[in-house]
């Protein structure tokens, strides 16, 4: 899912991957699945998503990648990952990614 975004330094969010299991007590992607979807914040894939930037009509937008996840979490399999990245490769847009995880 492409979504506008407020956050200054990010023009979309891009969401192949949400959920998440760090549990952060100040999780903006929690309050949000526990204002909408029960509380339901398990990691899940959404392949249907990998060609939405192709959606985008300008070039080099600022998108933050995962938004609702942490993408290189051990408990994100290596083949969302994978799928995830190759699908920024074949878009001409600054893709940005946070993780807590750099090692991975």
């Amino acid at each position: 899912m492409l979504n506008r975004t407020k956050i200054e330094w990010a023009d979309f969010t891009y969401n192949a991957v949400t959920g998440c299991l760090h549990a952060c007590p100040f999780c903006y992607g929690q309050r949000l699945a526990d204002r909408y979807y029960g509380g339901d914040f398990k990691p899940k894939f959404h392949p249907e998503r990998l060609n939405d930037p192709k959606k985008l009509k300008t070039l080099l937008n600022n998108i933050f990648v995962g938004s609702m996840t942490d993408l290189f979490g051990d408990f994100i399999p290596e083949e969302w990952i994978l799928k995830t990245l190759d699908s920024c490769k074949y878009f001409h847009q600054n893709f940005f990614f946070l993780t807590k995880n750099p090692k991975r």
